[in-house]
Parts: structure tokens; sequence; C-alpha cells
């Protein structure tokens, strides 16, 4: 979340970082408060594995995630992380594929191909509501 940028500088403490900004890749320094628009960021450390990391920042207000391209689409933040084994949390295919829906690539097509039919009904509902919110004729409506 954006509110952990502190925190995420200081984890990944040794590594280079940049944030991209106008269409530019410039450092982020450790000072530095990003707010929105700004919300990509990588990081590089020639002595990790992977040596680089994406890292894209999300907004939330108190206990709800909050989606950056239209606010009025929000969910609470317990539904919107799973959780790997290595207690890894990641963000739910549902909200995923919202960011994709903007403007959907070949991969991000395949991905809702190989994930809507798998979402849970609770998931494919609220997924259809906000695509509908942001795009009322989108394409992806009527597999959903």
């Amino acid at each position: 979340l954006r509110r952990d940028q502190v925190a995420l500088h200081a984890y990944f403490h040794d590594w280079l970082w940049q944030k991209a900004s106008a269409g530019q890749f410039v450092p982020w320094l450790r000072a530095e408060r990003l707010e929105l628009p700004v919300h990509e960021l990588y990081c590089f450390n020639a002595m990790a594995e992977p040596q680089q990391l994406e890292i894209l920042l999300n907004e939330a207000h108190g206990s709800e995630w909050v989606y950056r391209r239209d606010t009025s689409i929000s969910r609470p933040l317990a539904q919107c992380y799973l959780t790997t084994g290595a207690d890894i949390n990641f963000l739910t295919p549902e909200i995923v594929l919202l960011y994709k829906s903007k403007q959907p690539r070949a991969k991000d097509e395949q991905d809702f191909a190989a994930v809507a039919p798998r979402l849970e009904p609770e998931r494919r509902q609220w997924l259809r509501g906000a695509i509908a919110t942001c795009a009322p004729a989108h394409h992806w409506l009527n597999r959903l």
C-alpha cells in the first residue's frame, strides 16, 4: 500500500530505487514521499535473486482498498489479498483483472480467459460491478 512506502524502502534498503514519473524512470530518494499519480516503482540489486522487482503502490483509506483510477470502487482490505504458503500476500485475481481491463493487451486477454471462469461467484460479481462502473460497454462484461 502507498502508506507502507517507508517500510518498503527500509526493507529493500540496499537496493537502487526508481519511480516511473511522466514516462521517465528517475531515482526515488529515501526521504521522498510518493503521491499519485506515481505508483510504479522498480528496485535493483545485482547481488539478489531476482535482481529486479516491479512494485505497484495501491491506495487505501483506513481498512478499505481504493481503486486509483476510480475512487468510487473499493473493497475491504481483508478481501484484497491472498497469501502464499511462504506467507507472501498478493492481490486477488479480480483486482488484478480490474487493472488489466483498462486497455487489455493480448496477454491481459489471455489472463482474463484463464482466470475469469475460475473466479468464485462473489469475486466474479465484484469484478463485473467494478468494470461496469468504469467502462459500461467493456467487452469482458458479457463474459462475466
